[in-house]
């Protein structure tokens, strides 16, 4: 009975040391699975910040791009306004002086 009874612990031992060996070996491989998610997110959020920065420069680009077409704009009209007015006085003048002549 003694030398079944030490069977029994023996094998529950061992039992208990295969359990456990599982056990860490499952630890284990769920900390390098954790390891490589922690790389991928990292890498994930080195991407996302790169795109950010060519997200932001593109639209810098893109705000100066319509500042200067809206300068481009302004002077052309500016340069209309100022071809329209020498044309109507010009128009004026002449519309005057032919009244003058009239006269």
């Amino acid at each position: 009975r003694a030398a079944e009874a030490g069977a029994h612990a023996e094998q529950a031992r061992a039992q208990q040391a295969a359990h456990d060996a599982d056990r860490t070996a499952l630890a284990e491989a769920h900390a390098l699975a954790l390891d490589g998610v922690r790389a991928q997110l990292a890498g994930a959020i080195v991407d996302v910040a790169k795109q950010r920065q060519q997200a932001q420069a593109t639209a810098s680009a893109h705000e100066e791009e319509v500042r200067a077409l809206e300068m481009a704009l302004e002077n052309t009209a500016d340069a209309e306004t100022a071809h329209l007015s020498r044309e109507r006085d010009e128009a004026t003048a002449g519309a005057e002086a032919a009244g003058h002549a009239r006269a």
